[in-house]
């Protein structure tokens, strides 16, 4: 509590009485020193329960500089010196992968020369790893040691490394076009597993979540089932390597029509002109033409359209499990999650990542467990509403009647 005060009034012109009244004063003045001194101990007591309080409260932590820190563990990491099975958690892919990212690409990176600057390996660490973990940019810097990075960074490394890859790698290791023995590889794998002669390559196209464009954009990228996406055309061979990647085109785009306006359909056309006769397998969403065979519509059971569709599902399996790799080896791509850019970098991001499945196809790695995609499983299978051609119809009765 605080002492109270008293607030004495005189009148100047009374000094009489003003004088005669000596020694009330002298006991007002007494009682005044008795509250002085009331209130220094009073102070003293409460300076005293201060002192008290701040020695039993614990010590204020002394917050360091996080630039600071995270430099200074970049200085000492080096992700190369885990054991292989830590190399494969922390990125993703295992180390021979990642030491041909590193030898092929260190090069084409900036070169900076200021105390700051990221080492190469970190860069590709920090890329690599989000598109195997599709994490957001701040928990891929953060959550290793080895890596340190703040969120700009991340994102800095992400794009360049992203640059890079698509004018370097991604022509090297995406190619359409097979040399004469691959192609005759191709066929006897399929036709062991189907039945089905002169197929090279299946092909199939699947969605691939991405972050609303805007409300200027969206409306082409929303597909039927309500969410926003890019649909990919891609194609692979019998070993599960990818031959061609498109995935330019919106959600709302059918896959028939995408095949239409394909580069893919425009290259097999001119080796068709040239005496070439590829045959690709598709699902029933694609048109049936000269290079594309799809299965029979509404085919009765025990009938030979039915066998021909079973050999025809079969010879789908190769692309069906190439996608099932890829999404699961490079989980940025799940249904699960979405790619929080705009579509032209979530299309750079799809062809990085499928160069890479191609590199990891190449380098024997270990294929990582199947799992289920949920853009996938919510999806029905589509119908080609669209004409077909009847030269390639005929084809497909042939083959149908020579299946026993």
């Amino acid at each position: 509590m605080f002492p109270s005060f008293a607030l004495f009034l005189y009148d100047d012109s009374d000094d009489d009485v003003y004088l005669e009244e000596d020694d009330d004063d002298e006991e007002l003045e007494d009682d005044e020193e008795d509250n002085h001194d009331d209130i220094h101990d009073n102070d003293s007591n409460q300076e005293s329960h201060d002192k008290n309080d701040n020695q039993d409260e614990e010590p204020r932590p002394v917050v360091q500089n996080m630039t600071l820190i995270r430099r200074n563990l970049r200085y000492e990491s080096d992700p190369l010196s885990l054991p292989d099975e830590d190399f494969q958690k922390l990125i993703g892919l295992n180390k021979a992968v990642f030491s041909f990212l590193l030898d092929s690409l260190k090069n084409d990176f900036k070169i900076t020369y200021r105390c700051t600057a990221i080492p190469v390996s970190l860069k590709i660490c920090a890329a690599v790893r989000f598109l195997t973990t599709g994490s957001f940019q701040q928990g891929i810097g953060n959550e290793s040691s080895f890596l340190a990075l703040s969120q700009p960074m991340v994102s800095n490394a992400l794009s360049e490394f992203l640059e890079i890859m698509e004018k370097k790698i991604c022509p090297e290791w995406i190619k359409a076009g097979m040399t004469e023995v691959e192609k005759q590889n191709a066929r006897t794998h399929f036709y062991r597993l189907s039945e089905l002669p002169g197929i090279i390559q299946a092909i199939d196209c699947t969605h691939i979540k991405i972050h609303n464009p805007g409300k200027d954009r969206s409306r082409p990228y929303r597909n039927k089932k309500g969410f926003y996406s890019l649909n990919v055309l891609l194609a692979c061979d019998h070993e599960l390597v990818f031959r061609s990647v498109e995935a330019k085109y919106p959600g709302a785009y059918q896959d028939g029509f995408i095949w239409n306006i394909s580069a893919l359909r425009q290259k097999m056309y001119e080796d068709y002109e040239r005496g070439e006769r590829p045959r690709l397998i598709g699902d029933a969403a694609f048109p049936q033409d000269q290079i594309v065979f799809t299965p029979y519509r509404n085919a009765v059971a025990g009938s030979r359209e039915q066998l021909y569709n079973e050999k025809h599902k079969q010879a789908r399996r190769f692309i069906e499990r190439a996608i099932s790799l890829l999404k699961s080896r490079f989980r940025c791509l799940l249904g699960t999650k979405e790619l929080h850019y705009a579509p032209k970098k979530a299309t750079s991001i799809v062809n990085v990542c499928v160069a890479l499945h191609n590199i990891c196809r190449s380098l024997k790695a270990e294929d990582p467990p199947i799992e289920a995609t949920e853009s996938e499983m919510i999806i029905p299978e589509s119908f080609y509403d669209g004409s077909e051609e009847v030269r390639a119809t005929c084809v497909r009765d042939s083959i149908r009647d020579s299946l026993l």
